[in-house]
């Protein structure tokens, strides 16, 4: 999935005076989603995210941060913490590292990436993530003219508990029946054109959909339509005997 990375980015201009009380840490840019998805594969306490902290420069993020949370970098606010000794450095010269976020209940998370306490022309600044656990729900309801005896073509529309992302052709399951096109009216509102099997019971339901966090709903129940039989107009013709009289010398 596409994941929305907010960027932030903390830098420092050297100060003026010629001795430093501490060292200054390289400018900052600290990556997180936008949203949170619920985790299948994690436990119920061990729910959350990563973010990744960019730093300019090589930083030994364990070293240089007194405790094991980061909090010379990272704070958290609302339900959720920086997981202790989750940092995992992503590259070779020790400017890249992942750390995970823990999330105890769904809601806005405020993370902010701290001024640089040796730099006093950095400030702090704030990111949101929105941690969603909710799954999708979707109903199939047919909609419009249903198949005739001359159109066999009916049109289902799909409803969404919250928005979810775009479907295409291929995202509605069928049986006897095939999808025509996929329209996205909103969000949370897909119309399908189908066209069903001449004189069957065509089916239609949809295996799974995704919101913007990432969380995949559930099978949808099968929605039934008949397509009836094409009409055989017989058209019968009346014959008519003629009467031949021979008349004879």
């Amino acid at each position: 999935h596409i994941l929305w990375l907010f960027v932030f980015y903390v830098g420092f201009f050297a100060p003026s005076r010629a001795v430093q009380a501490c060292t200054p840490r390289p400018p900052t840019a600290l990556y997180a989603p936008a949203r949170a998805p619920f985790l299948p594969s994690h436990a119920s306490n061990d729910q959350g995210f990563h973010v990744v902290l960019a730093f300019e420069t090589p930083f030994d993020l364990s070293s240089n941060c007194t405790d094991a949370q980061y909090s010379c970098v990272l704070r958290v606010d609302g339900d959720g913490t920086v997981q202790e000794g989750s940092a995992q450095q992503l590259d070779a010269n020790g400017a890249l590292y992942r750390v995970w976020i823990t999330a105890s209940n769904e809601g806005t998370m405020e993370l902010m990436l701290k001024e640089d306490p040796c730099d006093p022309n950095t400030r702090p600044h704030f990111i949101d993530v929105q941690v969603d656990w909710e799954l999708p729900r979707a109903t199939l309801l047919l909609t419009g003219p249903g198949p005739t005896t001359t159109n066999t073509s009916f049109q289902v529309d799909a409803f969404f508990s919250e928005p979810v992302l775009p479907l295409g052709v291929s995202s509605l399951f069928t049986k006897d029946a095939a999808v025509i096109r996929v329209q996205r009216l909103s969000p949370e509102h897909s119309r399908f054109q189908l066209e069903g099997s001449v004189a069957a019971d065509a089916q239609v339901w949809l295996p799974s959909c995704t919101d913007y966090a990432g969380n995949r709903g559930n099978k949808t129940d099968e929605l039934e339509v008949k397509v009836p039989s094409k009409v055989l107009k017989v058209v019968t013709g009346a014959i008519q005997w003629g009467s031949i009289a021979t008349i004879g010398a």
